[in-house]
C-alpha cells in the first residue's frame, strides 16, 4: 500500500505550527505582553502642602541662609589674638583665668563662661588693652574650675573656645 498524507493532516500541522488559533479572532486582536501598547498613565492627584509646613519652611529656610552667610564670614575672619592661661587661686580652691591681648590695638570681648557639671553659665564683657592682660577670679563673680568651658567673642575676629583642664 501507498503511503499518502492526508491533506487534514496538513492543515492541522500548518495551523498549529503558523501559531495561528483555531477558533476565535485573529492573534493580531488577542491581547498579549508584547502586542498590547503601553497604556497612558493615569493622572495622580498629588496631595496638598499642609499650611504649617509652608510656614514651618518659611521660618526655617531664612535662619539657614543667615547661618550659612555667618559661617562663611566668620571663616574669613582673622584668629582671635588672644592668649588664655589660668593659675591657682591663692586664696582658694579654683584658678584666675588670664585673658592676654597679643596685638597692638585694644579689645573689648564678651567672655563666656561655663561650668557644664552644674549648668551654670555666665557672660562677662572685657575690655583688654594693647599687649595688656586682664585677669577673672572670685572677685569677678566667678571662680573658674576645672573642666569649665571658655568662649571669647569678637565681631572683628574668629570666635576662640577652650577649657580647663
Amino acid at each position: 500500500m501507498p503511503l499518502v498524507k492526508s491533506t487534514r493532516v496538513r492543515q492541522r500541522s500548518f495551523r498549529q505550527s503558523s501559531g495561528v488559533p483555531k477558533r476565535g479572532a485573529p492573534r493580531s486582536a488577542v491581547p498579549s505582553a508584547q502586542a498590547t501598547p503601553t497604556a497612558p498613565p493615569q493622572p495622580t492627584r498629588r496631595p496638598k502642602t499642609h499650611p504649617v509646613t509652608w510656614a514651618v519652611a518659611a521660618i526655617v529656610i531664612p535662619i539657614l541662609g543667615w547661618d550659612v552667610w555667618q559661617s562663611g564670614r566668620e571663616s574669613k575672619l582673622p584668629p582671635m589674638p588672644v592668649s588664655v592661661k589660668f593659675r591657682p587661686a591663692v586664696s582658694e580652691p579654683g584658678f584666675v583665668l588670664m585673658f592676654e591681648n597679643t596685638s597692638h590695638q585694644p579689645l573689648t570681648l564678651v567672655a563666656r563662661l561655663e561650668h557644664p557639671a552644674v549648668r551654670d553659665m555666665k557672660k562677662i564683657g572685657l575690655y583688654v588693652g594693647p599687649n595688656a592682660h586682664v585677669d577673672v577670679d572670685k572677685v569677678s563673680g566667678w571662680v573658674p574650675k576645672s573642666g569649665d568651658r571658655i568662649t571669647l567673642e569678637n565681631s572683628d575676629f574668629k570666635t576662640w573656645s577652650g577649657s580647663i583642664p
